[in-house]
């Protein structure tokens, strides 16, 4: 049975301050900004329904939504998370079957990096506290802009830029939770074709103390339309598409949602992002 849900989504706001500075966010203290918050980040907060997939006749698809949900066992269980750093390599392995066995319209893939989050009990109100592990990303966001896609790259294949400036790529992540049925904080993708790019995004600088990033933040529309899953399990992954190297094909922006009928334990969730080219590389 489907379940939809009443949540409430952060948008930036569409504030005149945007028209001369550039949304950003860092890491560290920015002495500039006041009320010790580093960033200029202001929001909008607008109540929406979270369809459930469960509901769909049609499956989602990446070229054509921006993200699809799959099925694929996993050796990786929740227990392996504190140490997986041991069993990167083994995931990444895993992925990498998994997408040439049901992507053909890539030829290679790489796996950049890997992220493992585990939700705290206050959560978000342990925002700012010191936490083992990354907690769920609240904001309505893609990682990565065109320019976004750039910096990645050449972070993740130091001196290697010959052999990606140019080509035809894809940014994608695949997202699964590590226990099941998961209904806390589940991860909310927006479908692309109810996004206007023009209207409703904007570029955002990600500012750490070794390096900076640019993804795209969200604003409010109506004609937003977003989906979960409910129940999820570890075999339900979720692909979707950052972006891409020209910028032109579908995109996902997504979120964890806040969900009052969960009745689990606190979320927990592995992500790897991942390089998918369309040529050679």
């Amino acid at each position: 049975m489907a379940i939809d849900i009443q949540s409430i989504i952060p948008y930036l706001k569409r504030d005149p301050l945007y028209h001369q500075f550039k949304p950003f966010s860092a890491s560290f203290r920015v002495e500039s900004v006041t009320e010790e918050q580093s960033s200029n980040h202001m929001f909008e907060y607008v109540p929406v329904t979270v369809h459930d997939v469960r509901g769909l006749e049609k499956p989602m698809d990446l070229d054509v939504n921006g993200f699809c949900y799959m099925k694929q066992k996993t050796s990786v269980t929740s227990e392996m998370a504190n140490t997986i750093a041991t069993y990167q390599e083994l995931y990444f392995e895993e992925i990498e079957d998994f997408l040439y066995n049901n992507f053909p319209q890539y030829s290679r893939f790489e796996c950049m990096d890997l992220q493992v989050r585990r939700r705290h009990p206050d959560f978000p109100n342990s925002v700012g506290k010191r936490v083992e592990f990354d907690q769920p990303a609240g904001l309505p966001h893609c990682d990565f802009s065109p320019g976004g896609a750039v910096i990645q790259m050449s972070e993740a294949f130091p001196g290697q830029d010959k052999h990606w400036k140019g080509k035809d790529f894809d940014l994608l992540n695949i997202w699964r939770v590590l226990k099941g049925p998961n209904d806390d904080w589940p991860l909310a993708v927006c479908h692309c074709k109810s996004v206007d790019t023009k209207k409703d995004c904007a570029t955002n600088d990600a500012l750490y103390l070794d390096g900076f990033g640019e993804n795209w933040l969200m604003q409010a529309s109506p004609n937003h339309r977003w989906y979960y899953m409910s129940g999820q399990q570890p075999e339900d992954l979720i692909v979707f598409r950052n972006t891409d190297s020209f910028g032109e094909r579908t995109r996902c922006f997504h979120m964890a949602i806040k969900n009052s009928l969960t009745v689990c334990e606190p979320r927990e969730s592995i992500e790897v992002r991942v390089v998918a080219f369309r040529d050679v590389m």
